[in-house]
């Protein structure tokens, strides 16, 4: 994310930034860490903060074991995740599995351990259904 040399006062990691999430970047020592598990998500998070050096993207499918999981595909693109079409439909009757494919998850605890240690770290979840079990995951590492 940035050189060592460099303090980091507050960072920010954001599980489910979607394609348009907006990073407040007033304090100086601000960094962000966007992630979505969806590739033309982050190629539009990309896009929107080419060039500032404060935010990092990274396309990973977040799961609260590092390990191979099968990821759906729904037919509101921005519910797309690891989560069981039983269980998303709960939420949001109308939703339709458009497809799935497994792929290569990576815990939330391997993600914090990679980042530079910072002298604040928020965390935000905005992956409807799986805030609980990756919040539990982080008591178990």
């Amino acid at each position: 994310m940035a050189e060592s040399t460099n303090k980091i006062n507050k960072l920010t990691i954001v599980v489910g930034a979607g394609d348009d999430f907006s990073c407040n970047l007033t304090e100086p020592a601000q960094n962000y860490l966007l992630i979505d598990a969806r590739r033309e998500a982050a190629d539009a998070l990309q896009q929107s903060h080419a060039g500032d050096t404060r935010v990092d993207v990274q396309q990973t499918v977040i799961t609260p074991v590092t390990g191979r999981t099968q990821f759906y595909h729904y037919s509101l693109p921005e519910f797309s995740s690891t989560l069981k079409p039983e269980a998303l439909k709960q939420l949001l009757p109308g939703l339709s599995l458009k497809g799935s494919e497994y792929v290569s998850g990576v815990s939330l605890s391997d993600i914090i351990a990679e980042e530079l240690p910072a002298e604040h770290l928020e965390l935000i979840l905005n992956v409807p259904g799986q805030e609980l079990a990756l919040l539990r995951s982080l008591e178990t590492t």
